[in-house]
Parts: C-alpha cells; sequence; structure tokens
C-alpha cells in the first residue's frame, strides 16, 4: 500500500497521471488557427506592393533590386490575387478606422496603468481592445478562405505561416 502511494505521488509530481497535465492532441488533421498579426502584417505588406511602382530605391538611388509580385511569391492566379489585395485593402482600412476611434480610449487606459489600484482593469480594457482588433484581421482571413475555398486559401496560409519568423514576405530579390 505504501508503495503504491508513493508510486502515484511520484506520477502525479512528473505529470504523468491520467487526466492531469495532458499534452493537447498533437493530431495534424486539425487544422491550426491563423494568427491575426501575422496575417495583419501580411495584409499589410500586400496593401503596400499596391502602392510600389518604378524601381526601387536604396539610399536614395534606382536599385537593381525588385519585390516580387504577389503571384510569384505565392503562387495565386491574377484573379486571386486581385481577391487577396481587395480583401487586404478593407483590413487595412477597417483596422485604420478601429485605431482612430479607440486612441482616446487606449490612451486613458494607459493612464490608468499608472495607478496601481486601476491597473488590472486597465490592463483588461487592453487586451479587449487588441482581442477587438484581432477580430477584424480574422474576420478578413475568413474573408479570405471563403473567396479562395479551402484548398487554394491552404496555400497562402502555408505561405504566410512559413514566412512568419521573417518581417518580410516579400522580399527582395535581384533583377536578373
Amino acid at each position: 500500500m505504501d508503495r503504491m502511494f508513493r508510486l502515484a505521488v511520484a506520477l502525479v509530481l512528473t505529470g504523468c497521471a491520467p487526466g492531469f497535465c495532458q499534452l493537447a492532441s498533437t493530431d495534424s488533421s486539425q487544422p491550426k488557427p491563423s494568427d491575426p498579426a501575422v496575417f495583419e502584417s501580411f495584409f499589410h505588406q500586400v496593401e503596400e506592393l499596391q502602392h510600389q511602382s518604378g524601381p526601387l530605391l536604396l539610399n536614395g538611388r534606382p536599385s537593381n533590386l525588385r519585390r516580387p509580385t504577389v503571384q510569384v511569391a505565392t503562387g495565386l492566379t491574377d484573379e486571386e490575387a486581385r481577391i487577396l489585395d481587395a480583401i487586404a485593402s478593407d483590413c487595412q482600412t477597417k483596422l485604420t478606422s478601429f485605431d482612430v476611434s479607440v486612441r482616446p480610449f487606449v490612451f486613458e487606459a494607459r493612464l490608468q496603468l499608472m495607478e496601481p489600484e486601476s491597473a488590472p482593469e486597465a490592463t483588461q480594457k487592453l487586451k479587449d481592445v487588441e482581442s477587438e482588433r484581432g477580430q477584424i484581421v480574422l474576420r478578413h482571413v475568413q474573408q479570405l478562405k471563403a473567396a479562395f475555398g479551402d484548398s487554394r486559401f491552404q496555400i497562402v496560409d502555408t505561405y504566410v505561416r512559413s514566412r512568419k519568423s521573417g518581417n518580410d514576405f516579400f522580399p527582395l530579390t535581384p533583377n536578373k
């Protein structure tokens, strides 16, 4: 009996007890949710590509560098690229409008962070604002998925996930 008790305690302490401290399933068939911060950056860069024209400047001088088009970088068709451009632009417009509307609220919450008694409430308010901002991005990701269908959206999602550790979804490449 004493031996069983010690074994049970050892199992609990190491996290091996059934039902306790179990890791989430690693079933790869379940799609991972999209990261709003990564897609926000991606949408921002897609929109920036729409406004770039002419040679890229390096230290104010034309260079032999170029940015790949969305189609070249991701493998999308011209029509899919136009859809992506429209959704990315709409997302950026809505985020800008949202940021302007919450600016006074965010400022007030940051001031409250300096008062220890108000800090937890202010922290929660800021988290709620960030969550709402993330939801704007995720709604646009869902629009993209609906427009592309699962298989074509997977191409974009895989591309975005593969580039998320870098700062640039469309890195400069030398002209050939």
